[in-house]
């Protein structure tokens, strides 16, 4: 609903003539720009929009990324902070890396973080599958 009141037809960035300006689900927003001063306007205009129906940004996860330089943009009083990547519905972007290796190193980390924070409940004798012919060990 909020999206839907915002004027933003020619925000964000021109593709063959058509402009795309931002990307949703749920709660996780992707906004583009060619530039930071449009990035900004775009960002004020979402902010009050949020507002008139009661919600607010959270700045504490508002980030920028981008593949020029780094201009100053504020909400409020407070700076958005750039970040060289970000995770996005679970996957890493970058401009930085344009391979996968930073995303598979993230998934492996993640995976190996979840088997040793459950590695005593995983190798627990009791919960070992008994074999054929053998009776499980309570």
């Amino acid at each position: 609903m909020v999206f839907r009141k915002l004027n933003w037809q020619r925000a964000g960035l021109n593709i063959n003539g058509k402009y795309l300006s931002h990307l949703r689900f749920a709660d996780d927003i992707v906004l583009f720009s060619e530039n930071s001063k449009g990035l900004n306007l775009m960002l004020q205009s979402l902010q009050l929009a949020s507002r008139d129906v009661g919600l607010e940004l959270n700045l504490s996860k508002t980030q920028i990324m981008t593949n020029s330089f780094e201009s100053p943009i504020y909400l409020g009083s407070e700076p958005i902070q750039y970040v060289d990547s970000y995770i996005y519905l679970g996957k890493q972007i970058s401009f930085k890396s344009q391979s996968n290796d930073l995303e598979v190193d993230r998934r492996i980390k993640g995976g190996w973080n979840k088997y040793w924070s459950l590695k005593e409940v995983c190798c627990r004798q009791s919960l070992m599958l008994a074999k054929p012919g053998n009776t499980p060990i309570a």
